[in-house]
C-alpha cells in the first residue's frame, strides 16, 4: 500500500493507493496536518512506501515521525522518473512540476503535450511525444497578482479572485479584477499559440486548484481531475521502489 503526500502552500493533500488503484484521498490544513496524518495511519496500517512532494520544508521529519516503519522518498529527479528533461538545473526542477510530467507522460504517451499548473504560480511545461521535457515558464498566479496590487502600492483594496464578463472595468475593483483574469488569459493564450507554433497536434492539460476560475470550456484543453499529479507521483513511487 502506497501513500502520496503533496504539501502544498496552503494545503496538504494525501492520496492512498492499494494495488495501483486509488483507495482514499484528504485534504488539510497545516493546522489540523498531524491529527490527519495520524487518521491515516491508523486506518492504513498497510502503507509501505511513501512518496513526498514538499514546498513546505519540514514534510520529511514531520511524516517520519508518524510512519516509523513506512520507505520514505522525496520526490525529486535524483529518483527514477518516466521522463527526460532539457532542464539544466535539475535540483531546482520543483515536485508539483515533476509530478505533473510524470502523470502527463502516463496519462498521454506519445502525444505533444503542454501541461499548465494554476496554483500560486502559473508553471507551462512541455513535454514531447518522445518523453522528453523541453522546459517551460513560470509566473505569478492569480492570488499573487491581487496581493502583489495591495501590497506594492498606496491605495488599491486586497481583493479576492472574481470573474467579470467584461475585460472594462468601470471602478477600481472592476478593473482589477478585468486586469487580472485578462491578463492572465491572454497569457494562456500567447504560450498555447507560441508552442503550437513549435510542436504539431499540442494537447493542453490544465491542472491546479485555480485552474477552475478560466471559463470552460478553454482552448480544446483538458481540465484533469484532481489526482492527475498524485497519479504521477504514484507511477513514480512504483518505479522506484
Amino acid at each position: 500500500m502506497y501513500l502520496i503526500l503533496d504539501f502544498g502552500n496552503t494545503q496538504v493533500k494525501q492520496f492512498v493507493y492499494q494495488k495501483g488503484v486509488l483507495i482514499a484521498s484528504v485534504s488539510s490544513g497545516y493546522d489540523t496536518l498531524l491529527n490527519t496524518l495520524q487518521k491515516t495511519h491508523q486506518a492504513y496500517t498497510d502503507i509501505s512506501h511513501i512518496l513526498i512532494a514538499d514546498v513546505w520544508g519540514k514534510a520529511e521529519e514531520t511524516v517520519a515521525s508518524i510512519f516509523t516503519k513506512a520507505s520514505i522518498s522525496m520526490c525529486s529527479l535524483a529518483l527514477k522518473v518516466p521522463f527526460t528533461t532539457a532542464y539544466k538545473s535539475r535540483e531546482t526542477l520543483g515536485a508539483d512540476r515533476i509530478a505533473l510530467l510524470a502523470a502527463m507522460r502516463l496519462a498521454y504517451p506519445n502525444q505533444n503535450l503542454l501541461g499548465i499548473d494554476l496554483g500560486s504560480c502559473i508553471t507551462y511545461d512541455l513535454l514531447d511525444a518522445t518523453g522528453h521535457h523541453h522546459g517551460g515558464s513560470i509566473s505569478p498566479g492569480f492570488q499573487m497578482r491581487y496581493q502583489s496590487l495591495h501590497s506594492f502600492t498606496g491605495k488599491l483594496p486586497k481583493l479576492e479572485p472574481k470573474w467579470i464578463e467584461t475585460p472594462v472595468g468601470n471602478d477600481t475593483e472592476s478593473a482589477i479584477h478585468a486586469g487580472v483574469y485578462q491578463g492572465i488569459l491572454k497569457e494562456i493564450d500567447g504560450q498555447i499559440e507560441f508552442y503550437k507554433t513549435q510542436f504539431k497536434n499540442l494537447t493542453v492539460i490544465f491542472v491546479g486548484g485555480d485552474a477552475q476560475r478560466l471559463p470552460m470550456p478553454y482552448k480544446n484543453g483538458i481540465f484533469a481531475p484532481d489526482n492527475f499529479s498524485a497519479d504521477g507521483l504514484h507511477h513514480i513511487l512504483e518505479i522506484n521502489s
